[in-house]
């Protein structure tokens, strides 16, 4: 699909044409002003295919949406505890007897970690 300058409507244009615009804009920024981005819900192989093609048209210049989403933390984790990741591995918080958790949607955001936390909770009741 393709907006038109100037219209307010996509019209429908051919692969053929689609990928003639895609490698005359590439072509016309060239690789020191191109920047390759992805959903970072996408598969590992689509994300492999994404900087081989980067790579080739020579530039580095690739990320994904979870840069985005936690550089700020990063940069905050860094300044108070000296280090921009998680403070805690999944395996240290299974062997956990109390977990207190701010600030996260894991249900919606985290679905690894959400297993985790039902797992301790299941663990918790079937012992006490």
């Amino acid at each position: 699909m393709l907006l038109k300058p100037g219209t307010t409507r996509y019209e429908p244009i051919s692969w053929d044409a689609a990928l003639g615009k895609i490698v005359s804009a590439l072509g016309h920024a060239g690789p020191t002003r191109s920047f390759f981005y992805a959903s970072g819900r996408s598969s590992n192989e689509a994300g492999f295919l994404l900087q081989l093609l980067a790579r080739l048209f020579g530039t580095n210049y690739v990320n994904n949406c979870s840069f985005f989403c936690h550089q700020a933390s990063g940069v905050g984790l860094s300044t108070t505890i000296g280090s921009s990741v998680a403070t805690i591995r999944l395996d240290d918080l299974e062997k956990t007897d109390l977990y207190i958790l701010v600030g996260a949607n894991p249900a919606s955001n985290h679905p690894r970690l959400m297993r985790s936390l039902m797992q301790i909770r299941r663990n918790g009741e079937l012992s006490s």
